[in-house]
């Protein structure tokens, strides 16, 4: 029993690499925006508010532009707008790999598909 624990927890980093294979590809970081909201919550009597922060990235790859958030305090270090990375779709998420190889994962909000511009 013992020996068949070991041979999963050696395996398991192994499947773990095989699975998270995405489909990278290039985008440009045509906008960020910030918003926030407040929550109130209370239990027992003791009225709690918390400000928080919202920062929408809108990624250009070339033919769609995906506007993804992310909740935090901070923006992300490394983003900067017309700034090149990398993206994979994943349903309704964006995964981010940075210059620095750093991998962030943001929410899908909206996508729109570019439309070519028509010759006159």
């Amino acid at each position: 029993m013992v020996f068949l624990r070991f041979i999963l927890l050696a395996l398991l980093p192994l499947i773990l690499v095989a699975g998270s294979s995405k489909d990278w590809k290039p985008a440009t970081v045509a906008d960020i925006k910030t918003d926030s909201y407040s929550r109130v919550s209370g239990y027992n009597g003791t009225v709690v508010s918390a400000r928080r922060k919202v920062w929408t990235y809108s990624l250009d790859d070339g033919e769609r532009v995906y506007d993804a958030e992310r909740d935090g305090r901070n923006a992300l270090l490394g983003v900067e707008v017309n700034g090149r990375i990398e993206i994979s779709i994943e349903k309704n998420h964006v995964y981010m790999r940075l210059p620095d190889g750093r991998e962030l994962k943001l929410t899908l909000v909206k996508t729109t598909r570019k439309v070519p511009a028509e010759k006159p």
